[in-house]
């Protein structure tokens, strides 16, 4: 379940309201062909005010069978229940158009934000009404660049993690940073990522090769990591996300 009103929205709302508070970010990947458009359920999650919203993936109503719809609801009504039960419950913050539990939203949510608390959640049929009102499909990751050594055509990487940047507008201000570190900076070209597919296509190459990807990164005077998104791949992934947005 995930956020995205426009373009690169994901990952502005992660640096603008969640690196500021945690320095280092997780952020859960999945490829965009795990999208299934074609299925005719979808869960609605119901709000404590009587309003409701729709488990979304990657901006998008996500669609499931019948199956997967019903095993995915029993689970999500389990951990509210639990979360209700110790006393944090799951809420909702509808500026950021995140859900998480009351004590992870409060550092998040701003002054004239109210927590919203997830009553529980139900497997409904998906409509095209539900997909128009609720689809935000603009480029969910996109637009971002990276950097490329002109005289090999490689990019850019940190301790075997590929470096990406979500404005190349403050490139400066990471090349300083980066200098200072010891990274050795080649003569290099900026590249844009324009599409979403195109950034899957590149992640999951470096993946596949036994490296790690990070965006906006920053690193202390011996290389460490300070700052940054860490791209993990969610499939993989151990445990509940900390925060999931609509």
């Amino acid at each position: 379940m995930k956020l995205l009103p426009t373009g690169q929205g994901f990952l502005r709302s992660i640096k603008e309201h969640v690196m500021p508070k945690a320095g280092i970010v997780t952020v859960a990947w999945v490829p965009e062909d795990d999208y299934q458009s074609d299925y005719d359920y979808c869960l609605k999650i119901n709000l404590g005010d009587g309003s409701f919203e729709y488990a979304t993936d990657r901006g998008r109503v996500e669609r499931m069978n019948a199956a997967k719809a019903r095993k995915a609801c029993d689970m999500i009504n389990l951990a509210i229940e639990t979360a209700r039960r110790q006393n944090d419950p799951w809420c909702f913050i509808s500026k950021h158009r995140a859900i998480g539990t009351y004590s992870g939203l409060l550092p998040l949510k701003d002054a004239d934000e109210s927590c919203i608390e997830c009553v529980n959640t139900e497997v409904t049929r998906y409509n095209r009404l539900i997909g128009k009102t609720y689809d935000r499909n603009d480029g969910f990751y996109t637009p971002l660049c990276l950097l490329v050594d002109k005289g090999n055509e490689e990019p850019l990487m940190i301790n075997r993690h590929l470096i990406i940047l979500t404005d190349p507008l403050t490139l400066r201000s990471y090349l300083d940073n980066w200098t200072t570190a010891g990274v050795n900076i080649p003569d290099y070209e900026v590249r844009i990522i324009s599409h979403d597919h195109e950034f899957d296509a590149k992640v999951n190459h470096f993946f596949d090769h036994g490296f790690g990807v990070v965006i906006d990164p920053l690193v202390d005077r011996n290389g460490n990591l300070v700052a940054g998104m860490l791209i993990q791949d969610q499939r993989k992934m151990v445990g509940p996300e900390v925060l999931e947005f609509l």
